[in-house]
């Protein structure tokens, strides 16, 4: 049938046309991207399944350079580290050398002038060893207070009703009014003095308030196994202990020791120990012995060595009630029963323990009762954000008996000091993190004036040894761990690599098959369209 009108001949050809054209571009689009799927039209699940991959990949070549800095900056802590390690062992050999007798006093102050200068040397590549503005050996766990602190001006407090302290005669006189309010105008040295401890008795313990005003009180000394305490006999009530420092604390007690407090039922902030030990029978804690009834110990941390029988832990030994947060304890805890942990020794009441960790090496008589953070037989205790690492004895549990998980546990909020966590993955996990402490703790003096002093110097020098070749140890740990970090990402994004070009990539032979193909079509179809059209002229010579 002939029709002037409508030429269905054309229209085939054209929607022919149309869609060998639209064949022949994506031909070209595909060939010419490298890509079978460049928009989310082509494969709409494909397309956001390779979105995806493009987004861990792209992530997991962040987390290959973010590991490949590690290496460098472990690199550059280790070399500084044998620099030290070759000078402190060239100092033994001097030092030594003095211990002999055959040297007189012009050739000791030689060996004592070398000695200086390597000394000075080590001291500078602590201070300049540093990787992309980050310190990596850092002098000291702990320097000052969790939180700063502005002192108060001595007529500032005495407009606030205190009691100002400066001596340790005034510090005693303590015990005369156990509810006054009181602070420290200056640092105050305890060395020789015999001091009793603040708070005569259970029946009399401190109920008023003691601001330490950013100050220290060093060198606190103390023996009676017999007694409680620390600093503090017992902080009661309303009472609160602040802001105060305790440095070279030697303290041996009985029940309730602790290196600030022997009994907590009020509440200590923003307060420490650091340096020295902390020994008793039951219930010793590196800062406090005991925590109970509503007490509250917060910002506060312990660097010191917790040594007793039952109950011993490096911040606390017990707690039967209370609150302890954003608090930490380094040093070492040593119990000969049982119930020991690197943070609280035991606790047997409702409490709160959030946002606290431990560094503190642990060990025991035996492995009875003992765990990395706390020993517990409270079932309805809570614990958040706690971290932990660094104890000695293999296979120790961080919680022993009934712990009870909220769900954030080992999800560290507060970081410890010197600690760096190399990001290694791709996500906020622990397992895509590695975690370092860069504390050295260095520190060394050695005097050979004389035979005799050189002999006393020979175990500070292998001390200092020991440091920094346990520190290497960690370094090279954390070293090997990421290596296998930088293998384990190359492999991850080998295969998502891998599953990506399946999902996307165009195979260039189907696509140029396909390109021909279309363009074939595409030609005959525009030399048939060109035929159609002129089937409607035929109808005029019928007329």
């Amino acid at each position: 049938m002939l029709k002037i009108n409508t030429n269905l001949s054309s229209l085939i050809v054209q929607s022919n046309l149309q869609a060998s054209t639209l064949g022949l571009n994506q031909a070209i689009e595909r060939m010419t991207s490298g890509f079978k799927i460049n928009h989310a039209k082509d494969n709409a699940a494909n397309f956001s399944i390779s979105t995806s991959l493009s987004t861990q990949l792209s992530s997991y070549m962040v987390a290959q350079d973010n590991t490949a800095y590690g290496l460098d900056m472990l690199t550059t802590a280790m070399d500084s580290l044998s620099l030290m390690s070759d000078h402190i062992s060239r100092i033994r050999d001097l030092t030594e050398q003095a211990a002999n007798g055959t040297y007189g006093q012009t050739s000791l102050n030689a060996i004592q002038q070398e000695i200086n200068a390597r000394l000075a040397e080590c001291a500078r590549i602590v201070s300049n060893t540093e990787y992309n503005g980050v310190n990596l050996l850092n002098e000291d766990d702990t320097v000052g207070f969790v939180k700063d602190i502005t002192p108060l001006s001595e007529e500032e407090a005495i407009a606030q009703g205190y009691t100002v302290i400066k001596t340790a005669d005034e510090l005693q006189a303590i015990n005369n009014n156990l509810s006054g309010k009181y602070i420290l105008m200056n640092d105050i040295d305890l060395e020789g003095y015999n001091f009793t401890p603040i708070g005569k008795d259970v029946q009399n313990g401190f109920l008023g308030e003691f601001n330490g005003n950013g100050y220290v009180i060093r060198n606190f000394t103390r023996d009676d196994s017999s007694s409680s305490g620390g600093l503090f006999k017992q902080v009661y009530g309303g009472a609160k202990v602040l802001n105060v420092g305790l440095e070279n604390v030697n303290i041996k007690g009985g029940y309730y020791t602790g290196g600030l407090v022997g009994m907590l039922n009020g509440r200590v902030s923003n307060c420490y120990v650091s340096n020295g030990t902390v020994y008793g029978s039951t219930s010793v804690g590196g800062l406090v012995g005991q925590v109970s009834i509503s007490a509250v110990l917060e910002d506060s941390y312990a660097n010191v060595d917790a040594t007793g029988g039952q109950r011993v832990g490096g911040l606390v030994g017990q707690i039967y009630s209370g609150t302890v947060r954003n608090s930490y304890a380094l040093g070492s805890v040593y119990g000969t029963v049982s119930d020991v942990g690197g943070l609280i020794g035991a606790l047997s009441s409702p409490l709160e323990v959030s946002n606290c960790y431990t560094r503190a090496k642990v060990s025991a008589k035996t492995n009875t009762r003992v765990a990395a953070v706390v020993y517990t037989t409270n079932p309805s205790a809570r614990f958040s954000n706690i971290s932990y690492y660094g104890y000695v004895n293999e296979g120790l549990s961080p919680f022993a008996e009934s712990y009870v998980d909220d769900g954030s546990v080992l999800t560290t909020i507060m970081t410890p000091p010197g600690e760096i966590k190399f990001q290694v993955g791709i996500d906020s996990s622990l397992s895509s993190q590695i975690s370092l402490n860069l504390n050295l703790g260095y520190s060394l003096s050695v005097n050979v004036s004389s035979s005799s002093a050189a002999r006393n110097s020979l175990a500070r020098i292998d001390e200092a040894l020991s440091m920094i070749n346990s520190k290497q140890t960690d370094f090279g740990t954390a070293y090997s761990r990421l290596e296998s970090a930088l293998e384990s990402i190359s492999v991850s994004i080998e295969n998502l690599t891998s599953t990506r070009s399946t999902i996307r990539d165009a195979d260039i032979a189907e696509e140029s098959s396909a390109y021909i193909r279309n363009q074939i079509l595409q030609q005959a179809s525009a030399t048939l369209l060109a035929t159609a059209n002129q089937t409607p002229s035929i109808a005029l010579q019928l007329l």
